[in-house]
């Protein structure tokens, strides 16, 4: 069976009011030859949302993607989308359920998403006419603030426990699993340490192959006991207008070959909505170089912490928690004699700092560094 993955779909930027599908099908055309698979998997990272839906309070900007992204990602070749990430319920849950549905209607396949917690961590199972292999996909993210419930429609979570136990029931009704994972820091090209800890775990509960993307750059892989770990693709397609000739700009096709006894794959790099917004293939040479250095990174613990150790110093992670500037105000504050100053808004993106598992872990980091 032949599989594509790839990472970050949304229409923003130059191509935010396009409508206009014979300008998309060009402006994705680059990469039509190389999507030509079983299955051609897609991160649609912001959900269809109705007309008169209002953005949900939260970290962060607010996506959506038109009606039309759907038809121009078929018409490429995707029939299957990942829908656990940080954007899908930025317009609610009827983002997330009008998401499904059309999806549905327009029969894309979807992993990573439901109207309840429970429905989506709900594998999709991929076959071929005439075989009886089988992969089982699963899709997760990183807690923020699109996240599933018992009651809500949301994003599969991150839940190592829940994973254990879904991947050892789907290895009884398949050949092969394969675990889509968004999370990391954004903009930062390697893993956190806590990531390749738990999907070294991952990789020990059965997983055959481990994707991540979430950072909006590519990072490097390794094989972990025979399971290969790939910890960034990059975006696919992701309009940014104060990124130009910029990582988040660069993204990578997986191309895995995979039957009961093998897991092949291979990397196509290419870049991505530029100075224009087109994708355009590259070849392997004009990346090899870069994988290869951050692969080297990600095989030694050392480097790798020491590198996510500058990252922490790069970052300010008290900022959502001071309202005040020193212990004078702060004491005042404490015992109720100045009023709390933090909006609703302001409070989501505290809740989202101390939730998110990559963002707790800086904040951790840095009292570690400090304290």
């Amino acid at each position: 069976m032949k599989i594509i993955i790839t990472g970050d779909f949304s229409l923003q930027g130059r191509l935010a009011k396009c409508k206009d599908n014979d300008v998309l099908r060009y402006l994705l055309g680059g990469v039509k030859c190389c999507v030509k698979s079983d299955y051609a998997i897609v991160n649609f990272e912001s959900p269809i949302a109705l007309p008169h839906s209002h953005p949900i309070i939260k970290d962060g900007p607010a996506l959506k993607n038109p009606v039309e992204a759907i038809d121009v990602l078929k018409d490429t070749g995707f029939n299957v989308f990942t829908l656990a990430n940080n954007h899908l319920r930025d317009y609610g849950e009827e983002g997330v359920k009008n998401t499904l549905a059309v999806c549905k209607e327009k029969e894309i396949l979807t992993v990573g998403a439901g109207e309840n917690i429970e429905e989506a961590g709900k594998p999709l199972i991929l076959s071929k006419k005439d075989s009886d292999f089988k992969v089982g996909l699963l899709n997760v993210c990183e807690h923020e603030s699109s996240i599933a419930t018992f009651s809500k429609a949301g994003a599969n979570p991150l839940d190592l426990v829940s994973l254990y136990y879904n991947i050892q029931q789907l290895k009884e009704q398949v050949d092969k699993v394969v675990v889509i994972i968004h999370g990391g820091c954004e903009h930062y090209q390697l893993p956190t340490p806590r990531m390749k800890r738990e999907y070294h775990l991952i990789a020990e509960y059965g997983a055959d192959v481990i994707v991540n993307h979430h950072q909006h750059c590519y990072s490097g892989y390794e094989i972990y006991k025979g399971t290969p770990i790939f910890y960034g693709l990059g975006n696919f397609y992701f309009d940014n207008p104060k990124k130009r000739d910029d990582k988040w700009n660069e993204g990578l096709l997986l191309e895995l070959e995979i039957d009961k006894k093998r897991t092949n794959f291979s990397l196509i790099p290419f870049r991505q909505c530029d100075n224009d917004p087109v994708i355009e293939i590259r070849e392997y040479d004009e990346v090899k170089d870069i994988i290869e250095e951050l692969n080297a990174i990600i095989a030694d613990d050392n480097l790798l912490s020491g590198h996510f150790d500058n990252l922490v110093a790069s970052k300010k992670p008290l900022r959502p928690f001071l309202p005040y500037g020193n212990h004078y105000l702060r004491a005042l504050y404490n015992r109720g004699l100045l009023p709390d100053f933090l909006s609703k808004h302001r409070k989501a993106i505290i809740e989202n700092s101390v939730s998110c598992e990559t963002h707790r872990e800086v904040l951790l980091q840095y009292f570690e560094n400090k304290l």
